[in-house]
């Protein structure tokens, strides 16, 4: 029963720390005993689930139109606080930093922002918002639920695999267990077929590349790994998904 509550705790803190969702805690509410602060990461992937399921469906509450579908995908950043888009121009800043030979991790620390983070940002946000609307336009809802999932996914196996410069994913990792791992993976994987059939090995295995070859870039580039990397690949496998999907549904 209490490995339940933990869950269910967890669950909570996940999504009041990964979206703008509304949540409430108790004052006897613990959320940092070890199995809480380990389903917290492992429940990642249920944020996506729960918020482009919510733009799905309020998208189609209205009548579909341009308008609609790009408020939308608007909306869809604002549930999540832009909590993943932020990293974009913290890592972009640290990279153009290291190239001039400044330290990237205190550059990636710093709460201002660079001329180079801005302009790398505005342009994922228009990519970003315009290739979800046009997503929701065509209808590929089910692709989009999958690509939010999977793309936070990717956080499971970067936290499990990877030695991180922080403090915080740290002391979660600790916690981690292999089986869970593998459990909450497959469950996710599971879910993708649910919704989409075998297309959902192409998600899969795009996803997995883009993640890795991400990550890794990254960790050569930057020399370390940090939360900041993590929202990076979200935004960056997450759009790139989207495109994929876009192209393909055309029939490229």
């Amino acid at each position: 029963m209490e490995k339940f509550r933990n869950l269910y705790l967890a669950l909570k803190f996940t999504i009041s720390y990964f979206t703008t969702i509304p949540v409430t805690f108790k004052e006897n509410d613990n959320i940092n005993n070890k199995t809480t602060l380990s389903f917290f990461i492992y429940l990642l992937p249920v944020t996506g689930l729960i918020l482009s399921s919510a733009v799905v469906i309020l998208y189609n509450i209205f009548e579909p139109s341009l308008y609609f579908a790009l408020l939308s995908s608007v909306i869809y950043m604002v549930l999540y606080g832009f909590i993943h888009t932020e990293a974009i121009a913290d890592v972009v800043d640290a990279l153009y930093a290291k190239h001039s030979g400044v330290d990237p991790y205190k550059i990636i620390k710093e709460p201002t922002i660079g001329a180079m983070g801005l302009l790398y940002t505005a342009s994922f946000l228009i990519l970003k918002v315009s290739t979800l609307t046009y997503m929701l336009l065509n209808e590929l809802f089910f692709e989009f639920i999958v690509i939010s999932i999977f793309s936070r996914s990717s956080v499971i196996y970067l936290i499990h695999f990877y030695q991180f410069k922080s403090t915080f994913i740290n002391s979660i990792k600790k916690h981690f267990k292999k089986v869970y791992v593998i459990s909450f993976l497959l469950f996710y994987i599971l879910t993708g077929f649910i919704l989409l059939g075998i297309d959902t090995i192409y998600l899969l295995l795009i996803s997995a590349f883009l993640t890795i070859f991400t990550v890794k870039k990254l960790n050569k580039n930057l020399g370390f790994i940090n939360g900041d990397v993590l929202g990076f690949n979200i935004e960056v496998t997450e759009l790139m998904l989207m495109i994929f999907c876009i192209i393909i549904s055309t029939g490229f």
